[in-house]
């Protein structure tokens, strides 16, 4: 679907902004980070290292807020990537390693 931005519009600004892109649309999304506060969910969450691999996901939560102070949404985040079939590295890289990274913090 990515591929085809800027050639279903009319609009000249879009073909313009594509035929600038030295890369295909869908390798710029991938030079964002993703995070794990996604609701809860194994399934929604293993797309995340699924598409941005392990190495540019964040352990997030929306705490203070949600149940118990944010606890709740704090203790099923973990239970949800826990659950994901990741290895032992990745998932650490996850919890703490790729926001040290990210800070430049050692």
């Amino acid at each position: 679907m990515w591929d085809e931005f800027g050639m279903r519009s009319a609009n000249a600004d879009y073909a313009a902004i594509r035929a600038r892109m030295s890369k295909r649309p869908h390798a710029y999304l991938r030079q964002f980070y993703a995070d794990t506060a996604i609701g809860r969910s194994t399934a929604v969450l293993r797309c995340g290292p699924g598409f941005f691999g392990a190495s540019d996901v964040l352990f997030r939560t929306h705490s203070p807020f949600g149940p118990e102070c944010g606890m709740g949404f704090l203790r099923e985040n973990v239970r949800a990537l826990d659950a994901l079939d990741l290895p032992a590295g990745d998932r650490q890289d996850i919890y703490f390693r790729n926001a040290l990274k990210l800070m430049r913090i050692e």
